[in-house]
């Protein structure tokens, strides 16, 4: 988790994602202010969620519902 790199992303939902590549652990920020992190995300899956026309979707869909999380507040 050191030195997080921190994406802005145009979300209805999300506000800023980051990734650690050596723990394959996505880092998200809502615009609720609640912050999670996906564990076992591959960086191919991040990348995806970066290119996606909808990021919120992408999320709800492919992340979410196949990844365990962690509160991260």
């Amino acid at each position: 988790m050191n030195d997080l790199k921190w994406v802005k992303v145009k979300s209805s939902n999300l506000t800023k994602v980051a990734y650690d590549k050596a723990d394959k652990e996505l880092y998200v920020e809502f615009k609720s202010g609640s912050k999670y992190s996906y564990i076992d995300v591959s960086s191919k899956k991040f990348e995806s969620l970066l290119n996606a026309e909808s990021k919120g979707t992408y999320f709800s869909t492919k992340i979410k519902p196949n990844h365990d999380y962690r509160d991260w507040n």
